[in-house]
């Protein structure tokens, strides 16, 4: 257990026990180290996301998917399944998508688990180039790479969250990215 530096002279270890429950043999001993400096946590992304939109569904909360800071996250309840609809703002060449779920500290909401996704050049003619489940997503929601058997050019994505983890009709996304290299 890391604790804030401290200066004192003596240190009490109280054991909060019923009388007629056994203590357990333990050790106590103290270090004083060096504090861990916070990793730089530096993510990369092959395309500037910046001016990404978000199509549908409207809401003004959908830049937190694309600000590069895996600390906010974009969440939305109407049900599954949930269309985003992307537009990138120009044609990229895809070798797939990343998918952050929520990052948060205590309850992680929405987080996907089964997914398809479609491209587009114009918006209006789809194909759907992947469709899959992030297993075990739930209990370690990290980076979720996703890579197409072929790329394919593309300038809008449909990714359509079919179920979450906990069966709500919820969606939640820290960050959301393709792949061009």
């Amino acid at each position: 257990m890391r604790l804030p530096p401290v200066v004192t002279d003596a240190i009490r270890v109280v054991c909060d026990t019923e009388n007629d429950e056994q203590l357990l043999d333990f050790q106590v001993s103290l270090y004083d180290v060096d504090e861990i400096p916070e990793p730089i946590d530096i993510e990369h992304y092959d395309v500037d996301r910046s001016e990404w939109l978000l199509i549908s569904p409207e809401t003004k909360d959908a830049s937190f998917m694309f600000d590069g800071n895996k600390k906010t996250m974009f969440w939305i309840d109407q049900g599954m399944p949930l269309d985003l609809v992307i537009d990138m703002t120009e044609q990229h060449t895809l070798k797939g998508f990343r998918y952050l779920p929520d990052q948060g500290d205590y309850f992680l909401r929405g987080i996907i688990t089964h997914y398809e996704l479609s491209v587009s050049l114009d918006g209006n003619v789809w194909r759907e180039v992947s469709k899959g489940e992030f297993s075990n997503i739930d209990h370690n929601p990290l980076w979720q790479n996703v890579i197409f058997d072929t790329p394919v050019d593309a300038r809008y994505i449909r990714f359509r969250a079919v179920r979450n983890s906990k069966g709500w009709g919820d969606f939640g996304c820290s960050e959301f990215d393709v792949i061009v290299k």
